[in-house]
């Protein structure tokens, strides 16, 4: 349910979850299926138009999807595409538009957009009344024993995980199907989003500055430091898996993968995985080895984005296949590999630490905690408008 890598066994013992009551979650979307989703404010809802993500069994009719627009009744779009993929067991996307409160209805797994009233701070204190935006992840109903273990060991030490700059588990719902895990979410949503709003401008009020992007890179490699230093590897790190908040606040996630916005950012592979291979290391995408030195490959990548305001997705003149093929130059080590181009605000001392991160072998590439003090210094003095 995670792309984060848990190790085996138990989780550590200060991983204990809070029981949250289910009366106390106010849903405000159902994404679809698979597990994890998105959540907004549907009174400041400045996503791009949603897409939902189903998947249908092979005995599937238009009754198995039923997507509802505030009324009773199938969608009209959903029944179609019901009907005409009803012979198959792959996943879809279904664009639906500018729609709002939308249901869908499955016998899977569903994702839900929620709103939670009492949640406990950092520091274990209640937040009595005050609303928080949520992530739930869910297990579908009449999952078996071992998957329902599984998912709750792994969302156990995903809670053992304290640090500002990533997202917290702040509760679980497990005495009756399905199982729900409550992960915090941050004011201004994903960092994508954001930055694709924003004007780069060391003057203007309205944009973010140089120094903005580099303060919040550095606090993704302050989050992934955390982690490296506990010996855990993300395996997905990248723009989308950041949320931003208040004063430009980041703290690193893990949802994107299940969330139909990003469909396009993961290329379906033979063994039917969903790989991020724009961001992924040459040795994970080839030969399924993944370290905390592949994590500092992704986040070279995602610093780029971070430059570019994810104006454009990595490698955007390249298709997935090509990309892969770009890998496997790398893995040949023949010479004819390439690289992302320098973003047009990026000093050659930044640039070069992407080329650091980027090396063949993995022992060259910086620790995190390397790339955190060499960011924080870079930066040295900012301080985030509080405006």
């Amino acid at each position: 349910m995670t792309p984060i890598k848990i190790p085996e066994g138990s989780a550590p013992e200060d991983s204990k979850m809070v029981e949250f009551p289910r009366h106390r979650l106010r849903v405000l979307e159902k994404l679809g299926e698979g597990g994890f989703g998105m959540v907004s404010d549907q009174k400041k809802n400045t996503f791009p138009p949603l897409q939902f993500e189903f998947s249908l069994p092979e005995d599937a009719d238009e009754s198995e999807l039923i997507i509802e627009e505030n009324c009773d009744g199938p969608h009209e779009a959903a029944a179609e595409a019901a009907a005409s993929t009803a012979t198959t067991a792959e996943t879809f996307v279904l664009q639906l538009g500018d729609l709002e409160r939308n249901q869908i209805k499955s016998r899977r797994s569903e994702v839900h957009l929620c709103e939670a009233e009492g949640i406990l701070d950092f520091n274990g204190v209640s937040t009595s009344h005050k609303k928080q935006l949520v992530v739930i992840k869910s297990l579908w109903r009449g999952a078996s024993e071992n998957t329902k273990k599984d998912f709750l060991r792994e969302s156990s030490w995903l809670a053992s995980l304290k640090d500002p700059n990533l997202c917290r588990i702040v509760g679980v719902c497990s005495l009756e199907e399905p199982l729900y895990v409550l992960q915090e979410y941050s004011e201004l949503g994903e960092l994508p989003q954001f930055l694709r709003l924003q004007n780069l401008s060391e003057g203007d009020e309205n944009g973010v500055s140089y120094g903005c992007l580099i303060y919040i890179a550095t606090q993704i490699a302050s989050g992934m430091k955390y982690l490296e230093s506990l010996e855990l590897i993300h395996r997905d790190l990248s723009a989308r898996n950041c949320l931003i908040g208040k004063q430009y606040c980041v703290k690193v996630s893990d949802h994107a993968i299940y969330c139909s916005r990003y469909s396009n950012d993961y290329y379906l592979a033979d063994t039917k995985a969903r790989l991020p291979v724009r961001w992924m290391a040459w040795e994970s995408l080839l030969l399924g080895k993944h370290t905390s030195k592949s994590d500092v490959w992704s986040f070279a990548v995602t610093l780029w984005e971070i430059l570019m305001c994810c104006s454009q997705q990595p490698f955007a003149e390249l298709t997935n296949e090509q990309v892969v093929e770009n890998s496997n130059h790398l893995y040949q080590n023949d010479g004819l590999a390439r690289y992302l181009p320098r973003p047009p605000p990026c000093p050659r001392e930044i640039y070069d630490l992407m080329g650091e991160c980027w090396k063949r072998q993995a022992a060259d590439r910086p620790l995190f905690s390397e790339i955190h003090l060499f960011l924080q210094r870079k930066n040295l003095g900012y301080m985030p408008c509080t405006g």
